[in-house]
């Protein structure tokens, strides 16, 4: 059952680091894209 536990939180750490990962890049280009449009 240690086993179990410890691939679901792997699971769990795996798909938080995912949605950090994604609003991270869509921040990222959103601020990209902002600066685009100011300095053209």
């Amino acid at each position: 059952s240690n086993l179990i536990a410890a691939r679901f939180s792997s699971v769990e750490y795996d798909s938080i680091f995912f949605i950090a990962c994604s609003r991270y890049s869509h921040g990222l280009s959103n601020g990209l894209a902002n600066v685009s449009l100011k300095y053209n």
